[in-house]
């Protein structure tokens, strides 16, 4: 993708020192920049516009890539001005829809902005990381002739998992925001039942979020809580580092009860199948299909917390199967989830996006 992209537009100053070497143009005014925590797309309408109209007549932009349906929606006056080739990349969020216009702020998600992303569809390509999102943007009327599914790409390294001794203490991880759609509370509570029938391991928690407070007081009234580590948002050379002295990765999908928001695709889950890992995770969004059940790991039903106590149970006992998991999802990580694969991907829908011009 580096080698296609002329500009960086964006409204993160934290850009620059990610991709030193692409020139960034950055989209919001200093005036708002105290502000730049928030959705900025919700708060100012229309911010960044101009500049960014400006910036693709300037330079001959060939096609905008744009990430978020949100922020394709906040500049729809831009392509409408400047009818360059547009891909839209569509990532979980912002096509869980909402009822309304909650606070009158346009990623509400309800049938106003549905309605502007159909007429997008007239003109821009739309991307989804995974058959799920495609299905609810299809159900609310945007042609499928007009949506791609690109997995999102991950590093997958030689396959180096050993058959560890049976009976041996099993490293389990959970790596990712502490929301209600990973449900972490639920994984704790399928750790402690899974050792109350004899599991005989740890449970290691990386991430932040709105949720780690409260998974803080269950650890902490957990009969099992020395068993538990609560790491905190952690880096990505940390996250390598635990799913490389793990040896089952899990995670407990579900729409969540507050959000009503559902896992995507699950790219933690993924980065867990490269490296070797067996997942245990739920029949719940894209998860269904990065892990093969009874293959690659196990799915279970969400919010099930005595199925997925079962599954951990089942993989703690068996080093072979462990292993025999972790080496076909590293397969399928290779097969389907690399880097290569998204990079090839990309190229093809950007000469799509190209030749429909």
């Amino acid at each position: 993708m580096r080698t296609h992209t002329v500009a960086l537009a964006t409204f993160s100053p934290r850009a620059p020192n990610i991709c030193e070497d692409i020139p960034t143009v950055d989209l919001l005014p200093p005036a708002l920049r105290p502000v730049s925590r928030w959705n900025i797309t919700s708060l100012v309408p229309g911010a960044g516009s101009k500049q960014l109209a400006r910036t693709i007549k300037e330079l001959a932009i060939d096609v905008v890539f744009c990430h978020y349906a949100t922020t394709a929606v906040h500049f729809r006056k831009v392509w409408d001005e400047v009818p360059v080739p547009l891909l839209i990349h569509c990532h979980g969020y912002d096509v869980t829809w909402t009822k309304g216009r909650l606070l009158g702020l346009i990623n509400s998600r309800g049938p106003r902005y549905q309605g502007w992303l159909r007429r997008l569809a007239n003109r821009a390509l739309y991307v989804a990381n995974s058959n799920f999102p495609k299905s609810r943007m299809t159900a609310v009327g945007i042609a499928e002739r007009r949506i791609e599914v690109k997995y999102l790409g991950v590093p997958v390294q030689q396959f180096s998992q050993t058959i560890r001794k049976s009976g041996s203490s099993v490293e389990i991880l959970y790596l990712g925001r502490f929301i209600d759609c990973k449900g972490p509370d639920l994984t704790i509570q399928a750790f402690e039942l899974a050792c109350q029938m004899g599991l005989n391991g740890r449970l290691r928690m990386a991430g932040g979020g709105p949720m780690l407070d409260h998974c803080k007081t269950l650890c902490e009234r957990s009969p099992f809580r020395d068993r538990i580590e609560l790491l905190g948002a952690v880096d990505s050379a940390t996250g390598e580092a635990l799913r490389r002295t793990s040896d089952i990765f899990t995670v407990h999908n579900r729409i969540g009860p507050t959000s009503g928001q559902e896992e995507a695709y699950g790219v933690s889950v993924v980065e867990a199948m490269a490296d070797g890992l067996p997942v245990v995770g739920t029949r719940s969004g894209g998860v269904i299909e990065t892990v093969v059940d009874q293959v690659t790991g196990f799915l279970v039903t969400p919010s099930s917390v005595s199925e997925h106590a079962r599954a951990l149970l089942t993989l703690s006992r068996s080093s072979q199967l462990r292993f025999n998991m972790g080496k076909a999802g590293h397969q399928r990580a290779k097969e389907l989830f690399s880097e290569v694969k998204e990079k090839s991907r990309i190229e093809e829908l950007l000469e799509r996006a190209i030749a429909e011009r």
